[in-house]
């Protein structure tokens, strides 16, 4: 009877494997930026380097770093900074998202020219114990609730879906322990995408799922 009972689990707990989820900052208006999760590549060691898988697409993306000890982004979320650090040099990757490419940057250039806050992670941008997780499309919205005890049965946190902008629409998600998750949603938000201590797991979304 917990909440998430059902929900799909892709992916094991397992070392250096993580989900990916880049913040989109968009100028709504000319005072108000909002932040959207889009749930971009499920990572991965693979041999002497790191695979990207695209939730998107399925497509794998092979990175030339056997660690990802720093991840960045701009704001339209289309290009990635990955980087391995290497004493007091690093190696730095930059992918593009909507193709796949992949572009090793010469050694002493640490950031692409690419405008953007190369020194924040993408991780930085986190939501808190509120409901301003929106997707991609302005679809939906993932809340992240407070249990009204000390500690919800079987959980600490628990993630439920809002309709964007229709406050009456609600869907219990998931119920899970320990710190906050990492999320996301495809970018087409047919898909929600979050990872905690035990593995990645991932929920579809439809407009149905409120009647």
């Amino acid at each position: 009877l917990v909440v998430g009972a059902d929900v799909e689990q892709i992916a094991q707990s397992e070392p250096g494997q993580f989900l990916i989820s880049i913040p989109i900052f968009v100028d709504v208006t000319a005072s108000r930026t909002e932040v959207r999760y889009h749930a971009a590549y499920l990572a991965a060691p693979s041999g002497n380097g790191y695979a990207l898988i695209n939730l998107d697409t399925g497509t794998v993306v092979a990175v030339p770093l056997e660690r990802l000890d720093f991840i960045a982004a701009d704001p339209a979320g289309v290009l990635l900074l990955l980087r391995q650090s290497e004493g007091s040099s690093s190696i730095n990757v930059t992918v593009a998202v909507p193709t796949g490419a992949v572009d090793v940057l010469p050694d002493g250039t640490t950031e692409p020219t690419v405008p953007g806050d190369w020194d924040r992670s993408i991780f930085a941008t986190r939501i808190g114990r509120s409901c301003t997780g929106i997707s991609p499309q302005q679809t939906y919205i993932a809340c992240f609730k407070d249990p009204t005890l000390a500690k919800y049965l079987a959980g600490d946190w628990q993630i439920d879906i809002r309709r964007y902008g229709v406050y009456e629409s609600h869907r219990e998600i998931y119920r899970g322990a320990g710190a906050q998750p990492v999320f996301g949603f495809t970018l087409d938000d047919s898909w929600l995408y979050f990872q905690n201590e035990t593995g990645v797991w991932r929920e579809p979304m439809s407009l149905d799922m409120f009647d």
